[in-house]
């Protein structure tokens, strides 16, 4: 124990000199801050400084240096809101953080195995690929971290594509290079009214744009609602049946007059001759349920009256009474 200790005490540390901010270079002319200063012009890591200023270790860089610098704000962080990152560069202050020094910097915090991993996943992708296979291919643990680590940036460098453009997270979504033919629209309100200028059935918008039901509806019945697309009426032609199909509505949307509930009197005008319930409900637009209520109260009253059963059919008219 006392040898141990003795080792300790007389082992022979290296001593580097003292640099200090005010230290005047004698090349140049100008103070070891204003050289770290012109350094700085472009991000430097806490590893560059420190080889730049020549000393053994980064947290007397940090100390002397860029920390006293940082507060009188001569340095600035390119990541202010996090100045513990590990991917953290200092930038002379004066000097605007570009996106490309951005791209740069991207580039530089990449490792040599995410690199790797984006060179994998761009050949892997030459046909279209699940996250899953993604993800498998290259050797990474989890969904999310793919995504983050090698999908997504090569995404937004142009380097992939999403098949289903129209929604990122959506379950059927493949991820392919760029420069391939695969894929499909986004499926967005002008594509689709675009691709429906011919009548299409609505199999083969999906097909089309590569979806399923559940979206389809969701995306299509907005557009009925408000008199985009309209469906064209089934036929019969010989023994086949032709579905309604869905075309571009080429005609102005015509307003709609808003009716109001029919009063009692209006009922019995109506029913002068005798009707049926369903042509009551059409010609006042209302539904079942109001149409018997008001009319159930009139026979009631006595102001309105059944007619005979009509035909086979086991319905009968009303008329006034």
């Amino acid at each position: 124990m006392c040898n141990h200790i003795s080792a300790l005490i007389t082992r022979k540390i290296p001593l580097t000199p003292h640099k200090t901010r005010d230290l005047v270079i004698k090349t140049t002319g100008k103070t070891l801050e204003q050289e770290l200063i012109d350094f700085c012009t472009e991000p430097r890591c806490i590893n560059e400084i420190t080889d730049f200023l020549g000393l053994d270790h980064k947290d007397k860089a940090n100390a002397r240096f860029t920390s006293p610098l940082i507060k009188e704000g001569k340095l600035k962080f390119i990541y202010p809101d996090n100045p513990k990152c590990i991917h953290q560069r200092y930038l002379r202050a004066d000097v605007e953080y570009t996106a490309e020094m951005q791209a740069r910097v991207a580039e530089l915090e990449k490792t040599d195995r995410h690199l790797e991993m984006e060179q994998m996943a761009i050949e892997f992708c030459r046909v279209p690929r699940t996250l899953g296979e993604i993800k498998d291919y290259v050797g990474l643990a989890g969904y999310d971290i793919v995504r983050v680590r090698v999908v997504q940036p090569l995404i937004d460098q142009g380097k992939l594509k999403l098949t289903h453009p129209h929604d990122p997270l959506y379950k059927l979504q493949k991820y392919v290079v760029t420069e391939s033919s695969e894929g499909f629209e986004s499926f967005v309100e002008d594509n689709i009214i675009a691709y429906c200028e011919t009548p299409r059935t609505a199999e083969e918008v999906k097909a089309h744009f590569g979806i399923k039901q559940d979206l389809f509806y969701k995306v299509i019945r907005p557009l009925i609602a408000e008199s985009k697309l309209i469906y064209t009426k089934p036929t019969k032609v010989g023994g086949k049946i032709i579905h309604k199909k869905l075309v571009k509505n080429e005609t102005p949307q015509t307003p709609q007059i808003e009716r109001t509930k029919p009063t009692e009197n209006d009922i019995i005008r109506y029913c002068q001759e005798p009707r049926f319930v369903y042509e009551i409900m059409s010609e006042f637009g209302i539904n079942d349920y109001t149409a018997r209520q008001m009319t159930n109260k009139l026979i009631a009253e006595g102001r309105l009256i059944h007619t005979g059963f009509v035909g086979n059919r086991r319905h009968r008219k009303l008329r006034a009474a």
